[in-house]
């Protein structure tokens, strides 16, 4: 109930700065408990490294402020980057 309240929040944007990492917590743990009494499931696993990117990565931007500069840009890219790198090396391995 906790990761679904957590995963409610996430989405929202609610506090993203403590509702995005607790959210990447609480379903690392939920689902390494599911894969620890049944057979792994690879796509869980990437669901979970995205889930840790995007709740460590810094709050999104509104798309309405004028102040969004280049070095936001910069750091929006390298997450989308660095999630599609996972999501292609994980990918490749089953």
């Amino acid at each position: 109930m906790a990761t679904l309240l957590a995963n409610l929040a996430f989405m929202l944007g609610i506090g993203h700065r403590v509702s995005g990492p607790v959210f990447a917590g609480l379903l690392l743990w939920l689902l390494s408990y599911r894969n620890s009494w049944s057979m792994i499931y690879h796509n869980d696993n990437v669901l979970v490294l995205h889930a840790l990117i995007l709740g460590f990565s810094p709050p999104p931007t509104r798309f309405r402020s004028m102040h969004y500069t280049a070095h936001c840009a910069a750091a929006r890219n390298s997450i989308l980057r660095t999630s599609a790198a996972i999501g292609v090396t994980v990918g490749r391995c089953n």
